[in-house]
């Protein structure tokens, strides 16, 4: 399963390791919306949630 995350990230262009980190940091959000979090939406599920706190 971390291999397949891994994989789809290097092929959107993401950091696997940010990518990861990011979805631990939003475990509660990313369980409540996971359309936001897979690996070519995530970055702008983070600048939301950076510029809504």
């Amino acid at each position: 399963m971390y291999m397949s995350l891994i994989y789809t990230c290097e092929l959107n262009g993401a950091n696997a390791f940010g990518y990861l980190n990011q979805l631990q940091q939003g475990a509660v959000d990313a369980a409540q919306q996971p359309d936001f979090w897979i690996p070519w939406n995530y970055r702008e599920s983070v600048t939301a949630t950076s510029d809504a706190a």
